[in-house]
């Protein structure tokens, strides 16, 4: 019972941290970047974005293959990154919204969520979650967080690195547990148990010559 009180106590703890991080980095990124949600986008780039995000508002939620606009027809969605686009059309019909608007709010999304992945594998893997935080502010304080985006308008290039954390939070914790001499069927399809065993351990500590069982994970 101790145990189990200790894991859902560590659990809120870091749900607690989370949120709060979540509320510091939306709000440093409304007073770094309010222009993007208000006028028309910005980004050199987006009138053409846009105007794809409409050619699929035209079909939604199915995406069209010939795109006629561009090049006598185009088959974009056999070759052409429309997950951000359907993705701003989503939004802006949950949130009755236009089509430009709900590409804006996702243009306005995408460094936020960059520095949250910043600040979860710091403060998931490496367990230093203020040094996570601070680690999300200084991102969202470079200009390249901003200039892809707000000046030239590379709408679906910079969508796509909101995937590049989570992708790098997933290689660490596998590398994690082949470090630890993991290599069963949880190693493949780990249960809830294991990936918070991983979480926890060390991302770049070999097992221990002693004992085979790998990385301690005590405490949270």
């Amino acid at each position: 019972m101790t145990r189990a009180l200790r894991g859902a106590a560590c659990a809120v703890a870091h749900l607690l941290g989370l949120a709060v991080c979540s509320v510091l980095v939306l709000a440093v990124s409304y007073v770094l970047s309010w222009r993007l949600l208000v006028g028309d986008a910005a980004g050199s780039d987006l009138p053409f974005h846009l105007d794809l995000a409409r050619w699929v508002d035209s079909t939604f939620p199915a995406i069209g293959w010939w795109y006629p606009w561009d090049a006598n027809g185009i088959p974009y969605r056999e070759g052409y990154p429309l997950a951000a686009h359907w993705t701003a059309v989503a939004v802006a019909r949950a949130a009755h919204l236009t089509v430009a608007d709900g590409l804006q709010v996702v243009e306005f999304l995408v460094s936020p969520l960059c520095a949250l992945g910043v600040y979860a594998y710091v403060a998931w893997r490496l367990r230093r979650p203020v040094a996570g935080l601070v680690a999300a502010l200084l991102y969202l304080l470079s200009p390249m967080a901003w200039t892809l985006l707000a000046d030239w308008g590379f709408y679906a290039n910079q969508a796509g690195t909101v995937l590049f954390m989570p992708a790098l939070i997933a290689i660490d914790a596998c590398f994690a547990r082949w470090l630890a001499g993991d290599r069963g069927w949880r190693f493949r399809l780990p249960p809830p148990s294991s990936a918070r065993r991983c979480s926890r351990s060390p991302p770049t500590r070999p097992p221990s010559r002693r004992s085979s069982a790998g990385p301690g994970c005590a405490g949270c």
